[in-house]
């Protein structure tokens, strides 16, 4: 958990960075890590429930 946190804050900083409208490739990138860490996530708390 602690690590999804810490790529939360991650992605918080680069999009402060920005001006305009468009993403930084580090963000999208970030964001696909972050993504790939939440469905782990929930498949470890799915089969814990289970």
């Amino acid at each position: 958990m602690y690590i999804y946190l810490l790529f939360i804050h991650k992605q918080l900083t680069l999009l402060q960075q920005t001006q305009g409208d468009d993403l930084p490739d580090a963000y999208r990138m970030s964001r696909r890590r972050s993504a790939w860490l939440e469905g782990i996530a929930n498949l470890a708390a799915s089969i814990m429930v289970n």
